[in-house]
């Protein structure tokens, strides 16, 4: 099946050439038929239970409520919801949207100031994947974890767990401390620390409250996008997706296993 959608991808690059004027509407035209076959495709043969709907994600509400990160505008995109395990979740893209600061002055301070300016953003603002997880019961409190980099909150009484990897790569801010120490076993701990081991590249912080969990992997790549002119996809490109989904739904069965046995503690 996959295959036949492969031969449709290439084909569709002479079509979107041939029918519209502009290069650009023909590259937007292609990367939309790109998701919504060969990446839906992929998506649905290896988990028929989940959907994947390439125009929706987190909304900036949602994704503000942990208050780990700066107010910074993003686009939401490719969001996979389903239930996994017993556990609701969804997991979408928050893209940075790139602010211009050329002034259009010929002056080469003006240029260095812009460019600062520039990196600054670049640094401070989430760009990347958020994994949204939902379960039965309701914590309580807020807990948050937030990554040691200097873009995430750093303001608060912090708590320090009994883990000393995990207090090297991040933060704890707990409004109420015996139920971070409940949600927080070592398990988790450790669960966390290979993540990042995992994800070395990207920063990792996460959130439990009311009765949700948020993971956030600021710089994870922008999946699921191609060009007009790229190399066509492969059946091996499929796999990659449902390879790196794979990944993710172990991480929420782990999570639902967890906060099943909490349930009988908190």
């Amino acid at each position: 099946m996959i295959e036949v959608y492969l031969i449709y991808a290439v084909l569709l690059i002479i079509y979107v050439a041939c029918i519209y004027d502009g290069i650009a509407d023909a590259a937007y035209e292609y990367k939309l038929f790109y998701k919504k076959v060969l990446v839906r495709t992929a998506i649905s043969q290896a988990y028929p239970q989940l959907t994947y709907s390439p125009g929706r994600g987190i909304s900036a509400k949602e994704f503000r409520r942990a208050g780990i990160f700066a107010n910074s505008d993003f686009i939401s995109e490719d969001e996979i919801k389903g239930e996994w395990d017993g556990v609701k979740f969804s997991l979408s893209e928050a893209i940075r949207i790139k602010k211009n600061y050329d002034l259009g002055i010929d002056n080469t301070y003006v240029k260095l100031a812009s460019l600062a300016m520039s990196l600054y953003d670049a640094y401070m603002d989430f760009s990347g994947s958020v994994l949204i997880c939902e379960f039965g019961k309701r914590f309580y409190a807020k807990t948050i974890l937030a990554s040691r980099e200097l873009n995430t909150k750093i303001l608060g009484e912090k708590e320090l767990m009994d883990n000393v990897i995990f207090n090297s790569e991040f933060r704890v801010f707990a409004d109420d401390k015996v139920e971070a120490r409940y949600l927080l076993t070592p398990a988790l701990m450790e669960r966390l620390n290979e993540l990042k081991r995992y994800y070395h590249k990207f920063s990792i912080s996460a959130a439990f409250m009311d009765n949700k969990f948020y993971l956030f992997l600021n710089g994870a790549p922008n999946r699921f996008e191609t060009e007009l002119f790229s190399i066509p996809p492969t059946t091996g490109t499929a796999y990659a997706h449902q390879y790196e989904l794979a990944e993710i739904l172990e991480l929420v069965s782990e999570l639902g296993h967890i906060t099943g046995e909490l349930e009988s503690k908190i």
